[in-house]
């Protein structure tokens, strides 16, 4: 288990009951809303300046496995992940909002500007071109790609 201490930005909001562990960086004006869980024990967690993660959300660092999929978080700057989402071992660029519900696993990645409906799922390894809106319905589980 990863013993290191958060290093967070005095600037940041973090909710009295939201739970920030282990290797996470978290920069200027970010926020951590109620009930929200940010994991880097198992594997670093970095948060950019002005993201907000909403209230239930879980973000993690997951171990590395076989596969080579990227175990860490790495969540750009402006970023907004939706209530109740979870996100494990993903990278999320800049300027992405990620919707309510969604789930976004090992190795995905949004590329800036990017968006997620709520209750959207990226699978291992897919990613979402920039500028590009996914949904449920409309992300192509074989490539990762929204679909027109």
């Amino acid at each position: 288990m990863n013993q290191k201490s958060p290093v967070i930005d005095p600037t940041v909001y973090v909710a009295a009951n939201a739970s920030v562990v282990g290797d996470v960086e978290i920069s200027t004006g970010s926020a951590v809303w109620y009930g929200s869980i940010i994991r880097g024990d198992s594997n670093s967690v970095r948060i950019g300046t002005e993201s907000h993660i909403q209230d239930r959300a879980v973000v993690s660092g997951v171990k590395s496995v076989a596969s080579g999929l990227p175990g860490s978080v790495s969540i750009g700057n402006n970023v907004v992940v939706g209530y109740g989402s979870v996100l494990s071992g993903c990278r999320i660029d800049d300027n992405c909002r990620i919707g309510s519900g969604c789930r976004v696993l090992e190795g995905a990645h949004l590329e800036a500007n990017s968006c997620l409906a709520s209750g959207s799922v990226v699978e291992q390894g897919k990613h979402i071109p920039s500028g590009e809106v996914g949904t449920s319905e409309r992300v192509d589980r074989s490539t990762g790609r929204a679909t027109p």
